[in-house]
């Protein structure tokens, strides 16, 4: 199962379309309309009205458009503009929809696509099975994996996500007509449903219909989000932008370094906001609402803002939580690149009734069991003093708005006469003697090696709400750091956050990631004397879960993996997710992080960083049974053994080219760490194989006693840093030793290993560890450990290995058992995409963006 529910035009206007209110049935495409398309569409595609004839793609669209669509006098204001050659010019992706229809008075003039006001979007293909993205036929996968096929569905999920991403949308109908058929697709977060071809070149009703249908819904009903207000140029609220986008040295602190000292002075009593005189009232903007926080601002903070007010570019109200309190919003500083999943975008917003700067997070959260909003948890994680986090303005769903494409998919009699239809199809397939694929559908395919951070191996469609959280702070960007010695302690803040979350509520955050973790300036006080600190936050807690202290609740309930898969660790991957996260995984994934940060920005041994970060982070493997496992490069990174690239051995530097960075102390001690685990770990693996071939295949996992390192402990409290004991640091760490490779003769770890290993049940170590780091070092080591300029400037895994892969979030396709057939049985390492954005502003994919499923040509 992909991301797509195919299903009969019948259905589709039974169950997905919206109905039309009662005194709209009545208007019905005329006759005449009717019978004027059909001559014209019959000596377009046939001679003689029977005989089919090639036709060219423009040819198709121009006809439809201008002497079909266009001819009929829609019952409401609407037309269709052809964009076949020219791209708006705000868009970064010049992407050029062949049609899309507009309400009449917002229709472009310049024959390029309008992102902002488009209604519906069409496309156009000639008619060939080669340009047409899906299958009907039930044997088949219903996403065809042939590379021209999958290409037309890569470009109709990019049109898609371009309309959600310009738009406040909950959905998107668009039209697919190739040749002298046509199909209609229903778009939303979490799939699309597509209807089967159906024939309108013979009889064009049906497809009048459905346009005539379309254009008659209300916004609501045609996808638009009533939460959020389009704001036009001539109104107060884009007044007040432009207003508040200004630089404002009586409020602005310029400088936002770690140390900088504080001169602008805070102002005392309330600070007045003068709005531009004879604009038009706007209840939302009238009353100004006095508040008595701290008026000034980080001057990037309203830089950033300032840059989000792109030329043309739509500015947007949000309305966020219970009260529905109004933000004003323009471009987003981030947002994720697919179309389907959380889709998190973020804002540096402007309230509307105090005018003052927040940061505005929107996505659609996944809906399971035991996963809050989180704004929830980041209001209890105020009640901890140790706890840094943002401070929430406010937060809630969106007005109960769900991605419908699940809820259809998963509705129980919808599937059922569709496992109906299947098993039929199976049945008249045998009986014709029918082969399971055309010789047609067997050349270019596309192979669906998937790897990324959520692969959904359940065959359903994710769940997604539609979610806002507006926080007063506006964070940086964890590459801002400027020293090992930052870096180090940034990160320290953010395992500690971990840890008393973990500690106080039992808490797993179960997407440590880049993106996740990010700066936070604060402004301290010393006598009369203001000065910045920086502080290190963990963001993005929507998919937190509490842990189980219960090892018979012990067990995946999520439905897909969690997390992003660059820093996922080796034992959840290779346990393909099966086992849920624990302490020790989070914590693996926090040297992931440290990890990728360091070899970007301070001197290392490497000399190809980008080829570092794609074998390390990027690669994958596929194991005989065609499970994903991570690189090998990753795994040695958790073992005793030197980590080497190529022939480099990888050893952090001084800026004066000194290997006696120490960080790389801190890193083989966490290594250490790491292998202690893994040799419990893999010690056990052997056990488990040698009990099931004594056993019999009938073994079952079961039937094994799981060894007594990893079974679920209740959580240890943690006192904190002022408590912890700086000198509580492992001296065996110190020792170097290797690890077992004997895969035929299990041996029982070391007491001394199995009570290393045991360290990594709660955070004391590491985070002793990171303490020890920053207080015992001296100043003369700390010298000269400063950062470089960042070693990926201009590395994007999507770009550079496009030739190469086709992911899932260009294609829709998942893993199935249809594309397993066909792979190719091999251990060879296969290239993952990068599911973060190098450079993004603040906190890259951040602050949220889960990544979805990915997929790849298997490269041999």
């Amino acid at each position: 199962m992909g991301t797509t529910v195919l299903c009969d035009l019948d259905q589709f206007e039974r169950d997905v379309l919206p109905s039309l209110p009662p005194e709209k049935l009545q208007h019905i495409v005329p006759t005449d309309a009717v019978d004027k398309a059909k001559a014209t569409l019959s000596a377009l595609f046939y001679e003689g009205g029977k005989k089919p004839k090639e036709v060219k793609e423009d040819h198709i669209a121009e006809t439809v458009v201008d002497k079909v669509l266009n001819k009929i006098a829609f019952p409401s204001k609407y037309k269709v503009a052809l964009s076949r050659f020219k791209y708006d010019s705000s868009d970064p992706s010049r992407a050029k929809v062949d049609a899309a229809i507009y309400p009449a008075d917002r229709v472009p003039s310049n024959e390029a696509p309008d992102w902002t006001h488009c209604r519906f979007l069409i496309e156009f293909k000639k008619g060939d099975t080669k340009y047409d993205p899906w299958n009907d036929d039930e044997s088949k996968n219903v996403e065809a994996e042939r590379e021209s096929r999958a290409a037309a569905r890569a470009q109709l999920i990019a049109y898609a996500r371009n309309v959600f991403l310009y738009q406040q949308r909950t959905a998107l109908f668009t039209l697919l007509i190739i040749g002298d058929e046509f199909r209609v697709s229903r778009w939303d977060r979490s799939g699309v449903i597509v209807t089967k071809k159906v024939n309108y070149g013979k009889d064009p009703k049906r497809l009048l219909e459905v346009v005539w249908h379309l254009v008659q819904l209300d916004d609501e009903q045609q996808g638009m989000d009533p939460s959020a207000t389009l704001i036009e140029k001539d109104s107060k609220a884009f007044k007040i932008m432009d207003l508040l986008a200004i630089p404002n040295p009586e409020l602005d602190i310029a400088d936002y370094m770690e140390g900088a000292k504080v001169t602008v002075k805070r102002p005392e009593g309330h600070v007045s906001y003068s709005d531009p005189p004879n604009l038009p009232p706007d209840p939302d903007l009238d009353e100004v609402e006095e508040v008595d926080d701290d008026p000034r601002v980080f001057k990037y903070v309203r830089d950033k803002f300032r840059d989000s007010l792109v030329d043309g570019w739509p500015r947007y109200k949000l309305r966020v939580g219970p009260k529905g309190r109004v933000f004003l919003v323009g471009k987003p500083i981030f947002c994720s690149s697919t179309m389907f999943g959380r889709a998190t975008e973020g804002f540096i917003a402007v309230e509307a009734r105090t005018r003052r700067f927040a940061f505005l997070k929107e996505s659609w959260r996944p809906f399971y069991e035991g996963v809050e909003p989180e704004g929830r948890y980041l209001e209890m994680f105020a009640d901890f003093p140790d706890m840094v986090v943002p401070a929430v303005l406010c937060h809630g769903d969106v007005a109960k708005q769900r991605a419908f494409a699940a809820v259809y998919e998963a509705d129980p009699k919808r599937r059922k006469e569709e496992s109906i239809k299947a098993l039929q199809a199976a049945i008249d397939g045998a009986k014709r003697g029918k082969k399971h694929a055309r010789p047609d559908d067997e050349q270019d395919v596309v192979v669906a090696a998937s790897s990324a951070a959520t692969v959904d191996d359940s065959g359903a469609l994710r769940h997604h709400v539609h979610y806002r959280i507006a926080v007063k702070d506006v964070c940086l960007p964890f590459e801002e750091f400027r020293t090992t010695e930052q870096l180090i302690r940034l990160m320290y803040d953010c395992i500690k956050t971990h840890g008393i979350a973990y500690a106080k509520k039992n808490l797993l955050h179960r997407d440590i990631s880049s993106g996740n973790v990010l700066i936070l300036p604060r402004l301290s006080t010393a006598g009369d004397v203001e000065e910045v600190g920086w502080f290190g936050v963990l963001t993005d807690w929507e998919l937190a879960k509490e842990a189980k202290s219960d090892v018979s609740l012990d067990k995946a309930r999520q439905p897909e993996r969690t997390g992003t898969w660059q820093f996922m660790s080796v034992a959840y991957v290779r346990s393909q997710c099966t086992i849920p996260v624990k302490v020790a995984d989070e914590l693996e994934s926090f040297f992931y992080v440290l990890l990728f940060y360091a070899v970007r920005f301070i001197p290392h041994t490497i000399s190809n960083v980008p080829g570092l970060v794609t074998q390390f982070f990027d690669t994958f493997q596929i194991d005989g049974k065609g499970g994903r496992l991570c690189s090998e490069t990753k795994y040695q990174a958790v073992r005793d053994v030197p980590l080497r690239v190529q022939d480099e051995e990888l050893i952090f530097l001084k800026t004066t080219g000194h290997p006696t960075n120490p960080l790389n102390q801190l890193i083989e001690k966490l290594r250490k760490l790491f292998d202690a685990r893994y040799e419990v770990l893999d010690a056990d693996r052997k056990s488990r194989r040698k009990m099931i071939s004594i056993q019999g295949t009938s073994a079952t996992r079961s039937t094994i006693k799981a060894s007594s390192h990893i079974t679920a402990r209740e959580p240890l409290s943690w006192p904190g840093a002022d408590d912890t004991d700086a000198n509580d640091s492992d001296e065996e760490l110190n020792v170097h030793f290797g690890h077992d490779s004997d895969e035929t003769i299990p041996e029982e770890p070391s007491d001394r290993i199995q009570r290393r290993a045991r360290r990594l049940d709660d955070h004391k170590t590491v985070l002793n560890l990171f303490l020890q780091t920053i207080r015992s070092t001296s100043e003369r080591l700390w010298a000269n450990t400063g950062t470089t300029s960042d070693k990926l400037v201009g590395y994007e895994p999507r770009i550079t290995l496009v030739n190469q892969i086709r992911t899932s979030f260009e294609t829709g396709t998942r893993n199935t058992s249809g594309s397993q057939a066909k792979r190719k049985k091999s251990s060879a390492n296969v290239i993952a995409t990068s599911s973060y954005p190098v450079h993004s502003m603040p906190g890259s994919s951040a602050s949220g963006a889960l990544p979805t499923t990915e997929e790849g040509d298997e490269l041999v």
